[in-house]
């Protein structure tokens, strides 16, 4: 945790619950995104296109996803009108059988999803039992 702390720059992460996604009416799918990875996908857009105004980060934000997530096209097409080109999407994991060689970034991505899904998987829990 120390070099994925030391080594970026900056974090961003969001949660959307299937749950309620599911209760979200067609039109508004239809509208904002019609899956819940699209649905993340443009939520953590618009939280580095808020940072990188914020800091006048004047580069150009690569978005870099798990290659192998389910409903990829919805994420592409979200992420294509939003920023005008298709997201990357890179493995987490080697595969010397395949000659592929992991992209690191992803492994903290992941300890960073597991950290949130955790805590909203408490705070749901938590707005149930109340």
């Amino acid at each position: 945790m120390d070099i994925i702390v030391e080594h970026a720059y900056h974090k961003f992460a969001t949660a959307v619950l299937v749950e309620a996604f599911g209760r979200l009416s067609l039109e508004v799918r239809k509208e904002f995104a019609p899956t819940p990875i699209a649905a993340a996908g443009r939520f953590i857009a618009g939280l580095v296109f808020r940072w990188r105004d914020r800091e006048r980060y004047r580069g150009v934000p690569e978005f870099v996803f798990e290659d192998g997530d389910e409903d990829r096209g919805s994420l592409i097409d979200v992420m294509k009108e939003l920023t005008g080109k298709e997201p990357i999407f890179r493995p987490k994991k080697d595969d010397p059988e395949k000659q592929i060689v992991a992209f690191t970034p992803l492994q903290a991505a992941d300890i960073l999803a597991y950290e949130v899904k955790q805590i909203t998987d408490e705070t749901n829990a938590a707005g149930r039992a109340a």
